[in-house]
């Protein structure tokens, strides 16, 4: 079981690696663009295809075994604190482009950040009819926003929900005819 659990680690790290290839300097990028190929990159943690799907489930199999086996336990913390360390690094580059706000305590938001792709991950993997793919980037990508340096108001590089367009009550009312999920929003006056 460790071996196949390490080598599904390396095929993650190399696929990670070609990720951050890809992405190249991030601060060369304009900021919404930064924050969406950061959300890119930690996608490749969430279960939003079958490979990845197979992944995360065996990632959190693995984690449950860890609890009862003691052989299991260090590469089970090795692979929390290897997310942590790539969520820290995510954020520092954005940081470091002035992608992030002023004052952001990036060891607490390297938790939150880290709690919520896991949190998404369980979810994803028991419920996928409940949280899809692209509700798991939605979510994700409105967290990195909500962390950004604020752009003035009616910028076009302002990050918000792709269905808020003013202040909103939005409600997923589930999937549209097409299988994607459907936003329905409510003005509040």
């Amino acid at each position: 079981m460790r071996f196949a659990m390490q080598s599904m680690l390396d095929r993650v790290e190399s696929r990670l690696l070609e990720h951050l290839e890809r992405i190249g300097d991030l601060g060369s990028h304009p900021r919404p663009e930064q924050l969406r190929l950061a959300a890119g990159l930690l996608a490749e943690l969430r279960p939003l295809d079958e490979r990845r799907r197979a992944e995360v489930t065996v990632f959190l199999d693995f984690d449950v075994a860890a609890r009862t086996s003691p052989a299991f336990g260090d590469l089970s913390r090795r692979v929390a604190e290897g997310t942590r360390r790539l969520v820290r690094r995510v954020l520092d580059r954005l940081d470091a482009s002035v992608a992030l706000g002023p004052g952001i305590d990036l060891h607490i938001e390297t938790e939150r950040l880290a709690a919520l792709l896991d949190g998404l991950g369980l979810s994803a993997v028991l419920h996928p009819e409940i949280l899809s793919p692209r509700a798991c980037n939605d979510v994700l990508l409105t967290h990195l926003g909500e962390l950004s340096t604020p752009v003035e108001p009616g910028s076009p590089h302002r990050p918000q929900h792709p269905c808020a367009a003013s202040l909103r009550l939005i409600l997923l009312s589930g999937p549209s005819a097409n299988g994607s999920d459907h936003c329905q929003d409510l003005e509040i006056s």
